[in-house]
């Protein structure tokens, strides 16, 4: 201890003994002493520096994640499970779906994926490529109970979806986490996050779902070069179906109570039958399959041309499932 001491001999002794042949700290000590002051100083600070970082204050969307884990470590813990959770994409509570949802759902997954512990994350990925294949209108884009179709196909416990509400500086997130099987939402709160230029430019783009959704042509190619003319125009007439047996629903389906309407492209040769099929305006939990394999087997009598013979052509038909 006496060499990190300096003041507590008299001025003329530690002259005296500096000055006394024999008496002198050797330099070895000074360097020891120096190394041992810059030990404990450095010691010090990494303690007490530390603190403030310790205390750093969340960001709101992590700091809600961190609240929705434990939330759905709760709720797992009740009953055994190890359970894969769905983020959604996140949906505007009035007007039209933005680039904005997304993107904040996508920033809640990564902090939701720091936070857990007993529980794993759905592949988004997977969720997005289903949303751009299925090309959802934006109404059913939109709806958190469409989402929970998802959730099911993807083996889903639990789902969390987001609700925007946006005001001049500021939007608010309306968190949810559903739990799937028991249609019982276990967490739910607001988070206000003020709104930045990268944001403001994020709700006036739409969702990427819907910007990489692949465009349908109102025609297609048959045999190399011929067209095939789409119905109702140029002298064409429309088909009509004949035989239209009902699309039957998915288990998804019946088991969260969807319906709606969605629209395919299909050709309809001369000899009445649909050759091909596709999906212009799709419908969530399995519909869009369901209605392709239906009108496959749709008979109809055919659309004449000008000369008035029958002719293969384009037509859009919609595809209806109600619950009765």
């Amino acid at each position: 201890m006496g060499v990190v001491l300096s003041a507590g001999a008299p001025m003329g002794e530690r002259k005296n003994n500096l000055g006394t042949k024999g008496s002198a700290t050797p330099p070895e000590n000074h360097l020891r002493n120096h190394r041992v002051r810059f030990y404990v100083a450095f010691l010090i600070i990494s303690l007490f520096g530390a603190v403030p970082c310790a205390n750093a204050q969340q960001s709101p969307l992590d700091a809600v994640a961190s609240d929705v884990a434990a939330a759905i470590t709760k709720a797992s813990r009740k009953h055994n499970l190890v359970p894969k959770v769905l983020v959604a994409d996140f949906s505007e509570a009035k007007g039209d779906p933005t680039a904005l949802g997304p993107d904040l759902a996508q920033q809640f997954f990564l902090s939701l994926q720091a936070h857990a512990r007993n529980f794993t994350l759905a592949d988004r990925d997977k969720y997005l490529r289903d949303l751009v294949a299925d090309k959802l209108t934006p109404e059913s884009y939109q709806s958190p109970d469409n989402m929970k179709c998802y959730a099911l196909e993807l083996n889903a416990a639990f789902i969390v979806t987001g609700e925007l509400e946006d005001s001049p500086d500021k939007v608010v997130v309306g968190i949810k986490v559903t739990r799937m099987d028991e249609h019982k939402v276990i967490f739910a709160a607001p988070v206000s996050l003020d709104l930045t230029p990268a944001m403001r430019q994020l709700l006036n783009q739409e969702p990427p779902v819907f910007a990489s959704a692949d465009s349908v042509p109102s025609s297609v190619h048959i045999h190399g070069s011929d067209r095939v003319p789409e119905a109702g125009k140029k002298g064409y007439s429309m088909p009509t179906c004949v035989y239209c047996p009902n699309a039957t629903f998915t288990d998804e389906a019946v088991r969260e109570k969807r319906q709606g309407t969605l629209v395919v492209s299909v050709w309809v040769g001369a000899d009445g039958l649909a050759h091909e099929v596709s999906v212009l305006r799709g419908l969530a939990c399995g519909f869009n399959k369901q209605a392709v394999d239906a009108v496959r087997r749709w008979k109809f009598r055919p659309a004449t041309g000008p000369d008035g013979q029958p002719a293969d052509v384009i037509a859009s038909v919609e595809v209806s499932f109600r619950l009765y």
